[in-house]
């Protein structure tokens, strides 16, 4: 252990160093993948061709980036640009492929590894600006990246490094907002992550903007930073509310949504005979808002039933990892009383009993190493609850960035009746709790430290 803190002090000290280190380490761990990848060892894991099963979606986005190449190749700038809108890491992907010469998955190693390595060095600026020589909150925040579910991940031609080291960039400016107050670097930092937030997942800009609102209206409210603020606030209002967006319905389509639940296979004869809908009440404006509330509500149910109907649909059919997989939502009751489970399948999935199994696309190999994340997983868990009690102050300027967190972490349990894709999906999310979790656990030895030699 002496030896990480004394490793981790002298980064500290050298940045730069630390940051080639890491790029030469990813680039050697992606060759050797690659190479496995091709080759006959661990075949039950690996179609032989470069895509590993358990990022199935690489070979999606492979033959993606190799249809775009071709209008590259073409000068066919405006067909490169309109295909494939919502998987926007395959025009970076065709674009190595085109400078590159080489059309194989390893040459996205160029992004890659500087998307791995960026993001630990942020973190490192995190836990420096927040716990100023705490080794431990330090070694574990650069830990985070080397979990097998991690740093595997990012050596394929997925979307989640980008999304992870976006929010890295979050992170990082709510740190510097923090401790440094400076007027525009936070506000840049935090615009760079939601920009990379968004580019990856879309659908995401709906709840960046609540989380968001709540805290810019308290500092608007104190007349502070408020230059900034609009820098952040305005780009997501245009996003959500004027530009055109399949995630936000307007007020006429979830009220025909809603009172032709007939037609969905989610409604039962009963619902739609409710008594919202009578003549009387809608000439009242009381009962008026209540219908709208009521209409309101049932969308939202409906749509999250819908997700989840179509993720079992699209994603689910032969999965070995399915959870609560027949479960729907026909009212918000049933919303409300789904919650403690979807935390728990958000927080604590895979649960022990799932570490022993054989995974389908990872084996038996691969349910271990999760085990053993979900161990180090819940000893953060542990310190983070410990912050909680014993210096919630700590957590403070933190709170929009957990309020996200949490937020999407229990939304994807509710959607997704898969741990196994939550498990994926859920990961940028953690490192909050990794780190406040690790100066929890650091705050734990220290007691225990003092109360020994006393």
């Amino acid at each position: 252990m002496q030896f990480f803190f004394n490793t981790l002090n002298y980064c500290r000290k050298n940045e730069r160093n630390l940051f080639f280190c890491f790029l030469f380490f990813h680039i050697f761990v992606s060759t050797f993948l690659s190479f496995l990848a091709h080759s006959e060892h661990l075949s039950s894991l690996h179609d032989g061709m470069g895509v590993w099963y358990f990022a199935l979606d690489s070979g999606k986005y492979h033959q993606e980036a190799l249809n775009l190449v071709t209008h590259l190749q073409r000068h066919e700038w405006a067909e490169w640009w309109n295909l494939y809108r919502n998987h926007l890491n395959v025009k970076i992907i065709s674009l190595t492929y085109l400078i590159t010469g080489y059309h194989v998955p390893i040459t996205y190693e160029i992004v890659n590894c500087f998307v791995w390595a960026t993001s630990i060095l942020l973190i490192h600026r995190v836990s420096k600006l927040l716990f100023i020589n705490n080794n431990l909150t330090s070694l574990v925040g650069i830990m985070f990246f080397f979990q097998p579910s991690i740093l595997i991940s990012s050596t394929q031609l997925l979307r989640d490094p980008i999304l992870i080291l976006g929010f890295c960039f979050i992170l990082y400016g709510f740190a510097v907002f923090s401790k440094q107050k400076t007027t525009w670097k936070w506000a840049v930092m935090i615009q760079i992550g939601i920009i990379l937030l968004l580019l990856m997942r879309e659908y995401l800009s709906i709840v960046i903007l609540a989380c968001l609102l709540l805290p810019s209206i308290a500092l608007i409210k104190e007349k502070r930073f408020i230059p900034p603020l609009l820098f952040l606030i305005i780009p997501m209002l245009f996003l959500v509310f004027f530009a055109p967006h399949k995630y936000v319905p307007d007020v006429n389509s979830i009220i025909d949504t809603t009172e032709k639940q007939v037609q969905t296979p989610f409604t039962t004869e009963n619902q739609v005979q409710t008594p919202f809908t009578t003549e009387n009440q809608v000439q009242t404006p009381v009962t008026s808002e209540k219908k709208f509330q009521s209409i309101y509500l049932n969308a939202i149910t409906f749509k999250i039933s819908s997700l989840r109907n179509d993720f079992f649909d699209i994603n689910i059919a032969g999965a070995g990892s399915s959870i609560d997989l027949n479960y729907r939502f026909n009212s918000v009751s049933e919303l409300v009383k789904y919650f403690p489970r979807a935390l728990q399948i958000g927080l604590l999935s895979p649960f022990p009993r799932d570490w022993f199994e054989k995974g389908q696309a990872t084996g038996k190999i691969g349910r271990l190493l999760a085990g053993m994340e979900m161990i180090i997983w819940y000893l953060i868990l542990s310190g983070f609850i410990f912050v909680v009690f014993k210096n919630p102050s700590v957590l403070k300027p933190f709170a929009t960035v957990f309020l996200f967190s949490i937020t999407l972490i229990i939304l994807y349990a509710y959607v997704i009746p898969n741990f196994g894709t939550v498990y994926r999906m859920r990961q940028a999310y953690m490192m909050p709790f990794f780190l406040f979790g690790a100066y929890g656990l650091s705050l734990m030895r220290s007691n225990f430290l003092k109360k020994r030699s006393n």
